[in-house]
């Protein structure tokens, strides 16, 4: 996963992890081990941001449990070919 932030502190490394604070994000990519998903999320006005790619329904499952994207967008991300959905930043 990689960051943006006007404001990013690490706050311990352990390994190949970082944890980190981040405040006044402005791009999130994550891309996961299996390949699967490929993810960018991109502010586009205040709080609001524009998450784009292609996700496997397990992790439209994931962002759904997390409130990150409604159930809604989850459902039709899934039946159709469209690769992004507007989301507020959590």
């Amino acid at each position: 996963m990689y960051i943006e932030a006007k404001d990013k502190q690490t706050l311990v490394s352990a390994g190949e992890i970082r944890f980190v604070k981040a405040s006044n994000v402005d791009l999130i990519i994550y891309n996961s081990k299996s390949g699967r998903t490929r993810l960018k999320w991109t502010r586009t006005e205040g709080e609001n941001g524009r998450l784009s790619g292609e996700a496997s329904l397990n992790t439209l499952v994931n962002l759904a449990a997390a409130k990150i994207i409604s159930l809604q967008d989850g459902e039709q991300a899934s039946r159709s070919s469209r690769k992004g959905c507007l989301f507020n930043e959590v």
